[in-house]
């Protein structure tokens, strides 16, 4: 791995809203929206999101893993997220269905 990933402390990553509606111009996808932010004391890489749709049963029905080149802007991608700051991401994906009542967002390393 390269010695950026090793420096990845996804436990100070904090996750400060999390909305997902309906899409306001596609039939059958979500609009996910989210703000997160770097806790650590210093700068970390981007992390991968990970989306997880669940139903009444905790089932999972739908889930998605983003790497950093598919949420970050352009002027992003070659950087890292700097120390004590935050980030609002949109996010776009297929509509796991009316049975997806519950969702979980987790971060992994890039």
């Amino acid at each position: 791995e390269c010695p950026a990933v090793e420096r990845s402390q996804l436990g100070s990553l904090v996750t400060e809203q999390l909305v997902v509606r309906s899409h306001p111009r596609y039939a059958q996808a979500l609009e996910v929206s989210l703000v997160f932010r770097n806790d650590a004391t210093e700068a970390q890489p981007f992390p991968a999101l990970e989306l997880g749709f669940s139903d009444t049963n905790n089932q999972l029905l739908a889930n998605r893993l983003f790497q950093p080149a598919e949420y970050l802007q352009n002027e992003l991608q070659t950087s890292e997220m700097p120390p004590q700051s935050s980030l609002q991401i949109p996010l776009e994906l297929a509509d796991p269905g009316s049975e997806a009542v519950n969702y979980t967002l987790v971060f992994r390393k890039p």
